[in-house]
């Protein structure tokens, strides 16, 4: 004998059993303490398939499933503000470290460049500069000895020649003194200038690279927490969607209809025959066996079950 069993999850029952071989119809459900009855169908009567047989006021469930959508609706938004923030944080964080890698690339080539070719050829120029400078002033040196030697060999020289020794001597000091500041210059040039650029292209790259790795560690961090944040939004997203679909299940199953044509009896909640019938505005407890549904077809002889 086919029988109908509730919709609801069913806990496991006491080892009483009916003295009908049908099996009966129960409530269960954990998040709800009682289920008021709308409507249900009345005590021994007989119904046709698909008939409506028991009706559960869903007023509670509605409110909450009301609520529960608007919450999803809402996180839903806010998932989807925040990724569309995070990836826009992911681009322009890109973007910045892409720019401060080639910046801190750029430093350390201009200053490898520096240290291997164009130190190298600055000291070189400045070199070949105080070379050149010695040079000229030895030159100029010893073409004062020859013209001081020649006016001083002449014994009739005039007051006139005096004084262009006395001028050449003059231009000679000051030519000299120019070459001597020009000379100071290079080596300063190769001394101090040099060695400071140096430090400082040295100090540009080390500087470039310290920013360009805490840029990297700070996206690193704010990656991580941020997806961390996301992932449990989006979990806690999920859990209110199963929820509300668990919601929405109890919701769609809180109408019985009768799946053949039968009987339809109210039972006691200590799964024996009832005396009293349920009726509308009852509340029916998570577990409790309240009715029982017997199909036409399994009753022997066509006999009623009455």
């Amino acid at each position: 004998m086919a029988c109908l069993t509730s919709p609801f999850p069913i806990p496991a029952q006491p080892a009483a059993a009916p003295t009908t071989p049908a099996r009966p119809l129960a409530l269960a459900a954990a998040c709800w303490k009682t289920f008021p009855i709308s409507r249900i169908a009345p005590h021994g009567c007989k119904v046709r398939r698909g008939e409506e047989l028991l009706r559960i006021d869903t007023t509670r469930l509605d409110r909450r499933i009301s609520l529960l959508k608007r919450i999803v609706l809402r996180n839903g938004q806010r998932l989807a503000a925040q990724q569309k923030e995070l990836n826009e944080w992911r681009t322009k964080s890109a973007h910045q470290l892409e720019a401060l890698l080639e910046t801190a690339v750029s430093a350390r080539e201009t200053e490898l460049y520096f240290r291997t070719h164009l130190r190298r050829e600055k000291k070189a120029i400045a070199t070949q500069a105080i070379e050149r400078t010695g040079l000229m002033l030895a030159n100029q040196i010893q073409e004062y000895r020859m013209i001081f030697g020649l006016e001083k060999v002449k014994r009739s020289a005039t007051s006139l020649s005096s004084r262009a020794i006395v001028n050449h001597q003059g231009v000679m000091a000051a030519a000299e003194f120019c070459l001597g500041m020009e000379v100071l210059n290079h080596r300063k040039i190769i001394e101090n200038q040099l060695p400071q650029e140096a430090r400082t292209l040295a100090g540009a790259a080390e500087d470039a690279r310290r920013r360009y790795v805490a840029a990297l560690e700070v996206h690193a961090q704010r990656s991580f927490s941020s997806q961390l944040s996301f992932t449990r939004r989006e979990h806690r997203l999920a859990r209110q969607c199963e929820a509300l679909a668990a919601l929405e299940t109890d919701r769609s199953i809180c109408v019985l209809h009768a799946p053949a044509d039968g009987w339809f009896h109210h039972i006691s909640a200590a799964y024996t025959p009832a005396t009293a019938t349920l009726a509308t505005g009852d509340h029916l407890t998570p577990g409790q066996i309240f009715a029982q549904f017997t199909p036409q077809i399994g009753i022997a002889f066509g006999t009623s079950p009455e």
